[in-house]
């Protein structure tokens, strides 16, 4: 494994760049306090062959931690007739989302699901006695999404690709300071949800439109609301919200109305 040495940045002084095998390692360090900061990033094959992990760590103040440890699966063609390709990401080492690619002729879709997940991104934790003071981050995840390309390639002017696509999503992201005395733990917190709903479009587009210049048929439906969210505290199992907010409600089709 051939290692690579350079300063390209005050904060962190020393990069290390490693290729190897179809591994790659990348490792930026610095100091902060005397004490070393090193962020590292590792992408190697999987064992089996099908698919990569990559894996993103932390050292500070002596201490190591994963942040995220995302996986990409690749499963064989199940039909040489209709060729599907399993895929399930992972971050953290929590499955977020599972799908398949199918490829039916000329015709390519994929189906996902996200199932309800919630991945934590602790940010400090001091302990003072019996105490332990903390701040915690994370972000939640529910939905499923449906895409298909249709190309069609006949004579020249009428050439055309067809395609759909449908979400239905749901993310929040969220923040919270709290105490915990043993099995008790009171804190307050944000949540902004990020997006909410059911959208999608469709969309057709001939080669001879495409020579033109000329912008592709789109046609959106459903609707979106974006950025509300709240600000809450919690004594144990007890919430209370302080403050809430509505975000901004987007609608794609005429027929349908953020009123609603």
């Amino acid at each position: 494994m051939k290692r690579i040495l350079f300063l390209p940045a005050l904060l962190f002084p020393m990069l290390s760049f490693a290729v190897a095998n179809d591994s790659t390692h990348v490792q930026l360090a610095s100091k902060l306090l005397g004490r070393p900061l090193v962020v590292s990033q590792a992408m190697d094959p999987l064992s089996s062959g099908q698919g990569v992990q990559s894996q993103t760590a932390l050292q500070m103040f002596g201490k190591s931690k994963i942040l995220s440890l995302f996986n990409l699966l690749t499963g064989s063609r199940t039909s040489s007739n209709t060729p599907i390709y399993n895929t399930n990401w992972y971050i953290g080492g929590t499955r977020v989302l599972t799908g398949s690619l199918v490829q039916n002729g000329s015709t390519y879709s994929y189906n996902g699901s996200i199932a309800p997940t919630q991945i934590a991104f602790p940010i400090f934790s001091y302990p003072v006695g019996p105490v332990v003071l903390a701040v915690d981050s994370g972000v939640s995840l529910q939905g499923n999404l449906s895409a298909s390309v249709a190309p069609d390639v006949s004579l020249l002017a009428s050439s055309q690709v067809t395609g759909d696509l449908q979400a239905n999503l749901t993310a929040a992201a969220y923040v919270e300071g709290y105490a915990q005395f043993l099995f008790m733990k009171a804190g307050i917190g944000g949540q902004v949800d990020a997006i909410s709903g059911t959208t999608g479009a469709h969309f057709n587009m001939t080669l001879a439109q495409a020579l033109a210049g000329t912008q592709p048929q789109l046609q959106g439906f459903g609707r979106v609301s974006l950025l509300g969210g709240n600000v809450y505290g919690y004594l144990g199992s007890m919430k209370m919200s302080f403050y809430k907010w509505s975000g901004k409600c987007y609608s794609f089709d005429p027929s349908v109305s953020c009123a609603q």
